[in-house]
């Protein structure tokens, strides 16, 4: 089973998504920052890396929020991040076409099936700051 771990970088009621291009999965879709866990990596150290790598923002307080399997049985960790290092910038353009914050109620008609799966799981609004 294939295992990915994803963040949701999460501010004023709005998630930061990356638009996916030229990608062997999900391309043309609004997808978040993460990736596929390398060898005896964790799920939470997996998406710090991925974050950084992607985004270049380090998680730095960060829970972990749901953990769902996709019809394909790809197993994926949610973490849910409302503090981190560093400003957004795309440092994968060749794999995505632009960032940007949307509102969680929304989101783009194209955004990755399980992302919308979790958002409704999560009830992610409950988590909202005061």
């Amino acid at each position: 089973m294939e295992k990915v771990a994803v963040v949701f970088f999460y501010r004023d009621a709005k998630i930061l998504m990356g638009l996916r291009d030229q990608v062997e999965v999900h391309s043309g879709c609004w997808g978040l920052p993460g990736g596929r866990l390398e060898k005896n990596e964790s799920p939470r150290d997996a998406a710090i890396r991925e974050a950084t790598e992607e985004v270049g923002l380090t998680p730095s307080i960060f829970e972990s929020a749901c953990q769902l399997v996709d019809l394909s049985g790809t197993d994926y960790s949610f973490y849910l991040c409302r503090q981190w290092e560093g400003e957004p910038k795309n440092l994968e353009p060749e794999k995505c076409s632009q960032l940007q914050w949307f509102e969680l109620d929304r989101l783009p008609g194209n955004t990755i099936g399980i992302i919308a799966e979790a958002i409704d799981v999560l009830a992610i609004q409950k988590h909202a700051d005061p």
